[in-house]
């Protein structure tokens, strides 16, 4: 036999009016309509700046013509193993340790 299950100490609310029921729907349709489409007009690409090729003060001074490479990828790698190493290391935490210890 199951046991019975004690009611809840909630009070009972009852449903709203039909006509707020329509107006609420209404107003949730419009907000997630207009959140839905509001990120679109920020996420336009903005326009290429007209000198693309802009001195840096960095290669300013020099007797030829320097340029600076575009950046690479490697320390975001670094930051990945670091941050995976930690991971890994959490792993491996003893659980019954205290701060006694």
């Amino acid at each position: 036999m199951m046991a019975a299950m004690p009611r809840s100490s909630l009070p009972h609310v009852p449903c709203p009016h039909p006509r707020r029921r329509g107006r609420s729907l209404l107003l949730a349709v419009v907000l997630s309509v207009s959140a839905l489409f509001a990120p679109r007009a920020s996420a336009a690409p903005a326009p290429e700046p007209e000198d693309a090729d802009q001195m840096d003060a960095r290669v300013e001074g020099y007797a030829t013509n320097v340029r600076i490479e575009k950046n690479g990828t490697a320390l975001t790698w670094v930051m990945f193993w670091f941050m995976m190493v930690f991971a890994v290391a959490v792993l491996f935490k003893n659980a019954k340790r205290t701060h006694l210890d």
